[in-house]
């Protein structure tokens, strides 16, 4: 298969939107159609032993009985965005007996307590980068050895204890918590090949070769978009507890939105202290204050971000006052001289602030209004809020998931075409629609006149009923229910009896 068709089809299978296709786009379509989706399928096949986690999920192996073990081989790939999270960890119903790995400020730790106190190491720097790494752990009695990458830590138990018995291995989040004084943060990310002491576990709970699997993850490589929030104005916002962020930082946050400026996050402390992160003219601009005066990071994205697309974002600051901004591929780093603490007091401000708060910001803050959009996947400093249950306080419009109404301003020139993508594979799972502009000749901009004329839905599951059919719901014949335009809000509109997903398009 041609690199520029490979291409396209593993956008497709990642979960990314496969609109507005470059005239590669024309070029798979030139694929025959069976050739495409046997592609796919193979690549499906390959992928089979991955788990995405969203941080709600979980695989937890339940040991028919009660395991003593004195010598662990554990290995498996990882790949997240996030600087937190639990990797994998046993786990026993009767005693505080772990060996546990995590992912702690970037780095991999290994716990081990084997009843004496733990013992820990560490390897690995900065993972929290969107690529796979490679995890084992070896332990001989007393001995221990981590290796993540080509980066390797030893260690010696300390006590005559060298039995480690459980009851459980569980990945993603630790659900027997009995004996655990301070609970890991959930993980958000992928998980593969995990094998422990000779077993690979995900395949055995996939294949139902093992009948003690709790499993809530999800397997193939999929987009992972955690707990969206839609901000509906630009006057909704919400606070939340103090950012703790003293001496170092992690923060990684998933936007969506058509509007160029508004403010996404704040929270000012003492002094002169404060963060803020905020869009301003599409890019994000990330501003802080340690006591030496305000500096300003703004994100070198080939393009404006307000084009209706999730983006990634990313925050770090290190012991060395090292500061770095992350959006999407793009990094920007900064080494600050001089304070190196971020002394925060009061509420973390999220999408806005109160009006009369905009009178009175630090310099360099260019934002004099919210952010209207989605947020998600937000990771501050290791906490996983939920936005809307956790807020101290909230105002104006703000509904769970993620649903941005869009005029056809937003939407022309934007192209894509059913028949050049193999959606008939049911990995798709129905999310998302696709807003098909244009039927078959999509590969040319559209005006606008064309745009809504020639809309089309299609559902990935209805299409693998008949690959050849997309589901038509044209604007002027709704005879299957489905979207249409709003002549109001100048976006999409439900109408009722939509078959097969409960989706909006997606576009």
């Amino acid at each position: 298969m041609a690199a520029n068709c490979a291409e396209h089809l593993q956008r497709w299978h990642y979960g990314v939107r496969l609109v507005n296709p470059s005239s590669n786009g024309l070029a798979c379509g030139l694929w025959s159609k069976n050739h495409l989706v046997k592609a796919a399928a193979r690549q499906l096949l390959e992928e089979a032993s991955i788990l995405s986690y969203d941080g709600s999920m979980y695989m937890k192996i339940i040991m028919p009985m009660v395991m003593h073990t004195e010598a662990e081989d554990v290995s498996f790939r990882f790949m997240s965005q996030r600087a937190y999270g639990l990797l994998v960890a046993t786990t026993s119903r009767d005693s505080a007996d772990t060996l546990r790995l995590e992912l702690d400020g970037g780095r991999v730790k290994l716990m081990v307590n084997l009843g004496k106190g733990p013992e820990t190491l560490y390897a690995g720097q900065k993972l929290n980068d969107n690529e796979w790494h490679t995890v084992r752990v070896v332990r001989r009695g007393k001995s221990l050895k981590l290796t993540v990458d080509d980066d390797v830590a030893e260690g010696t138990m300390l006590g005559d204890h060298t039995r480690l018995e459980f009851h459980n291995i569980e990945t993603g989040i630790m659900t027997e918590k009995r004996y655990i004084s301070v609970v890991p943060s959930s993980f958000i990310g992928h998980l593969q090949s995990l094998m422990f002491n000779g077993l690979l576990y995900i395949d055995l709970c996939k294949n139902g070769d093992i009948d003690y699997c709790e499993l809530k993850a999800r397997f193939g490589l999929r987009n992972i978009i955690a707990d969206p929030v839609t901000f509906k104005t630009k006057s909704s916002y919400l606070s939340l507890a103090t950012l703790q962020a003293y001496t170092s930082m992690h923060l990684f946050f998933q936007f969506k939105t058509t509007s160029a400026d508004g403010f996404i996050l704040f929270n000012s402390g003492d002094g002169n202290d404060f963060i803020a992160v905020e869009l301003v003219k599409g890019y994000i601009h990330y501003v802080f204050d340690l006591g030496n005066g305000p500096n300003v990071i703004k994100g070198n994205s080939d393009r404006p971000l307000n084009d209706n697309q999730w983006h990634n974002v990313v925050i770090t600051r290190d012991n060395s006052n090292t500061h770095s901004l992350k959006v999407d591929t793009k990094v920007v780093t900064q080494v600050i001289n001089g304070a190196k603490n971020l002394d925060l007091k009061g509420d973390l401000y999220m999408a806005g602030l109160a009006q009369g708060m905009y009178s009175n910001l630090p310099k360099l803050v260019a934002s004099r209004d919210g952010f209207q959009g989605c947020l998600a996947s937000v990771d501050l400093n290791g906490r996983l809020p939920d936005l809307i249950n956790d807020a101290l306080h909230r105002s104006g419009q703000i509904e769970r998931g993620c649903e941005v109404a869009l005029t056809k301003a937003d939407l022309q020139g934007r192209e894509g075409s059913c028949s050049h993508y193999p959606f008939g594979l049911k990995d798709a799972l129905c999310n998302p629609w696709y807003l098909l502009l244009g039927g078959l000749q999509a590969v040319t901009p559209l005006g606008q006149q064309q745009l809504w004329e020639g809309a089309e839905l299609c559902s990935s599951e209805r299409v693998a009923e008949n690959p050849d059919q997309c589901m038509k719901n044209s604007i002027k014949g709704k005879t299957s229910g489905g979207w249409e335009h709003d002549s109001v809000s100048g976006g999409p509109k439900r109408f009722d009896s939509t078959p097969y997903c409960d989706y909006p398009p997606t576009y």
